[in-house]
């Protein structure tokens, strides 16, 4: 890949000024001087033996989330032209360990990630960095901060939070933000049409702001003969574990989820000419593909252990052969066979034994009555 389309050498919009809270008109009177020093800033850019840029082991988005919950990880090349971030919930844990055989897409990048974090709660947060945000590099950001929310909250919510967020990108247009698209989870398998409805509207969401379309749900799915995506349910912890249907990405499928959000930000945010493309939002309903909603996740903890052993026997004969396979059953025949044996003699041995005292008891009972008579 050319290396000058990487975010450490593409070039930031200049000129750019945040109002946060305050009428445009008295915010750009307020914001002058400092965005024409932010202009003075980025034309030595390049310059890096001048120290201009923030002190990395300090939090530059002064994040508000509980700390309790959340990570950060601050690998952000500070002579970088952007600042890079990903922002979500538990799925993003633990992501920025991940190296890829692409050299050239090992650069760094800052996470945030908020175990059982909600959209609500993330979607405010990336609201408030945007507004508070006093870095010299405009942030590009992946706001991958649904999957948690999707079940409980209606589309029309999930939808609002994207226009609240979007109102406060108007106010910030040196920032931008791109919304990846929601996984279909085994386990949220009832949500999936909704998933696919929302995923269609986030694509159109990004392509209005003049983004490429972010399909994160593809990096774990699996391509169907004849078209189309099925869900890989071995792709997920839980169901490898056998403790439930699958929620978290398997740590085998973490280099192609990390794959697909390192490249997005090389080059979905369209910060160089190479990057941009012709997309139609219209057409955003064919282009998106679901699962077919009547193949059913498998429960591990509801296994039919009849097909297992079918399945054993079936590996064992292709293996050793039939003739080994069958001197393994007559073996395993005869071991059942003595195994009963023993089993019956002992219940018999133990029958016998019970029987033995409970006469014991009576007779022991009835001396004792008689004793008590006699005197």
């Amino acid at each position: 890949m050319d290396s000058s389309k990487s975010p450490e050498t593409l070039n930031p919009s200049k000129g750019s000024t945040r109002y946060g809270n305050l009428s445009k008109d008295s915010a750009s009177k307020k914001d002058l001087s400092k965005d024409s020093s932010r202009d003075q800033d980025m034309d030595h850019s390049k310059d890096y033996s001048r120290e201009m840029y923030m002190d990395l082991s300090k939090d530059p988005y002064n994040t508000k989330l509980p700390k309790h919950k959340t990570t950060i990880n601050l690998g952000c090349d500070s002579r970088a032209n952007y600042r890079n971030l990903v922002i979500g919930h538990s799925q993003v844990r633990d992501k920025w360990t991940v190296v890829l055989p692409e050299e050239e897409l090992n650069f760094q990048m800052d996470w945030i990630s908020v175990s059982g974090g909600k959209a609500t709660a993330l979607g405010e947060e990336i609201i408030r960095i945007l507004r508070t945000y006093e870095g010299d590099q405009p942030l590009r950001i992946s706001a991958i901060i649904w999957q948690n929310s999707v079940e409980e909250t209606s589309l029309e919510d999930m939808k609002n939070l994207v226009r609240k967020i979007q109102e406060e990108l108007d106010y910030h247009p040196e920032h931008k933000v791109a919304f990846p698209t929601l996984h279909f989870i085994p386990q949220q398998e009832l949500s999936w049409e909704k998933v696919g409805h929302f995923n269609d509207y986030l694509r159109e969401v990004n392509i209005r702001n003049g983004l490429n379309p972010y399909n994160l749900h593809k990096s774990i799915m699996k391509k169907k003969k004849g078209g189309g995506l099925k869900v890989q349910q071995v792709a997920f912890d839980e169901f490898q574990a056998g403790t439930g249907k699958g929620y978290h990405i398997a740590k085998s499928k973490w280099p192609e989820y990390v794959r697909v959000i390192k490249k997005y930000h090389q080059t979905g945010f369209r910060d160089h000419e190479g990057a941009k493309y012709d997309h139609n939002p219209r057409a955003t309903n064919q282009i998106m593909l679901m699962p077919v909603s009547t193949n059913q996740m498998k429960n591990p903890r509801e296994v039919d252990l009849r097909r297992s052993l079918n399945d054993i026997k079936s590996r064992k004969r292709k293996e050793y052969g039939l003739k080994k396979f069958i001197a393994e059953g007559e073996l395993l025949v005869k071991k059942i066979a003595a195994d009963t044996v023993i089993d019956h003699d002992s219940r018999e041995f133990h029958n016998r034994q019970a029987h033995r005292e409970g006469i014991m008891s009576v007779v022991n009972s009835k001396i004792r009555g008689i004793k008590v008579c006699t005197m």
